[in-house]
């Protein structure tokens, strides 16, 4: 349980105004836009966020614990209308962004715009509008790109495709906000909930474990 102190924001996307932030370390509510309240939560245990798909997003503001660190660990639950689309959904910068995006049938994991990347063809491991738990870890002290960005899918790793090489260091988007969804006709359409920011990267068992404290909502 000693993960948790790294846990830097944790976001429980249960009202579409703003967002309860755990706030261990320098806590922001964000500000969401276009979101709707769903009560079909993480197994019909709470109420969860409804993205449009079109431009609904929370802008959490300027994220500093992913700006140039070695680090972190992002974790959230999600229920995709449709398995094959051009859905964002987290950003952080443009040109060279920090994202989460589907695209056709595969999930990408973007260090560096998508010429660098982890990704996996998501269409064969999951169905539209059924939760999964997701885990992007990245450690930029490990060795080569598996070692430093690996995927959990409801606690299990999944074996991704690589693009470029993954950094030592993220990008430092300093004074860049981020989203989860984005602005633009790219944003996701779906559900999302319990969305965690974590400045370790968790190991497969703390990972499975958040996965588990999540679900029954003993967090």
């Amino acid at each position: 349980m000693g993960y948790l102190n790294s846990m830097a924001h944790f976001y429980d996307l249960s009202t579409p105004v703003g967002l309860p932030d755990l706030g261990v370390v320098g806590g922001n509510p964000g500000v969401g836009a276009n979101i709707a309240s769903n009560p079909i939560g993480i197994h019909g245990k709470s109420i969860c966020a409804e993205f449009n798909g079109n431009d609904s997003n929370y802008n959490l503001g300027d994220v500093v614990e992913l700006n140039a660190v070695t680090a972190f660990t992002i974790a959230f639950w999600m229920r995709i209308d449709v398995i094959s689309s051009t859905d964002y959904l987290f950003q952080k910068g443009a040109v060279d962004e920090l994202a989460i995006v589907t695209f056709n049938n595969e999930i990408f994991f973007v260090m560096q715009a998508a010429a660098v990347r982890g990704y996996y063809n998501h269409a064969a491991t999951m169905n539209a509008n059924q939760w999964y738990h997701i885990a992007w870890v990245y450690n930029g002290l490990g060795v080569g790109n598996v070692g430093r960005l690996q995927v959990y899918q409801g606690g299990l790793p999944m074996p991704l495709a690589y693009t470029g090489t993954i950094p030592a260091t993220s990008i430092d988007h300093a004074g860049i906000s981020a989203f989860i969804g984005r602005t633009t006709a790219t944003s996701f359409g779906g559900l999302l909930d319990s969305f965690a920011i974590f400045t370790d990267p968790l190991t497969q068992l703390q990972v499975a474990d958040f996965r588990k404290m999540t679900m029954q909502g003993r967090l």
